[in-house]
């Protein structure tokens, strides 16, 4: 799977340790997923990822990345 989105703002990378990095989404390839927080762009391997969100966060939430 590969997914790229430019200038979302408002999202959120969900990791499988619980922990939410808030900034805005950048791509997610087969292999990692970049969210640019304060105009840095930090990147983690999808393995770590258990959620990705567009816009504000919700428990609910949107658009999830499967590993599988």
């Amino acid at each position: 799977m590969l997914l790229f989105v430019f200038g979302l703002s408002g999202d959120t990378i969900e990791l499988k340790t619980g922990e939410r990095v808030d900034g805005t989404f950048k791509e997610a390839t087969a292999a990692s997923a970049v969210i640019e927080v304060a105009g840095q762009p930090i990147t983690f391997p999808l393995e770590k990822v258990k959620a990705i969100y567009f816009g504000a966060a919700q428990s609910t939430a949107a658009s999830v990345v499967s590993t599988k």
